[in-house]
């Protein structure tokens, strides 16, 4: 069965609108929850997401015979890509971009994207 991951704005004015949408990767089982700039998905047993972003910043610790496999793998979202370590500024600046590229107001997405560091 093929399943597609969909991200979707929704809001009183405009309705709901598909900001975005991908096949779910295969080494993945189900998504658990979206909290921006990251997707969480559980993993399948037995399998690592070739994909996902590091949890931790630190240096891999070396491996145990003890260690618990990953049940949880995160992957940023489509405009968070490079971004995910951003302060809440950047990101909400980026969501604005994203919400009104979404709906098709050019002038402000570029007024949103003129808010954005890196």
């Amino acid at each position: 069965m093929d399943v597609s991951v969909v991200t979707l704005f929704c809001t009183q004015e405009h309705g709901i609108l598909l900001q975005d949408c991908y096949p779910k990767p295969s080494g993945l089982q189900a998504l658990l929850a979206l909290d921006v700039p990251y997707y969480y998905f559980s993993c399948k047993h037995g399998e690592k997401d070739p994909g996902s972003a590091e949890i931790s910043a630190a240096a891999p610790a070396p491996p145990q015979k003890s260690q618990l496999p990953t049940m949880v793998s995160r992957r940023a979202l489509r405009d968070f890509v490079g971004l995910e370590n951003c302060e809440k500024a950047t990101r909400d600046a980026m969501l604005n971009f994203s919400f009104y590229l979404t709906i098709g107001d050019m002038d402000e997405a570029f007024k949103s994207i003129k808010l954005i560091k890196r």
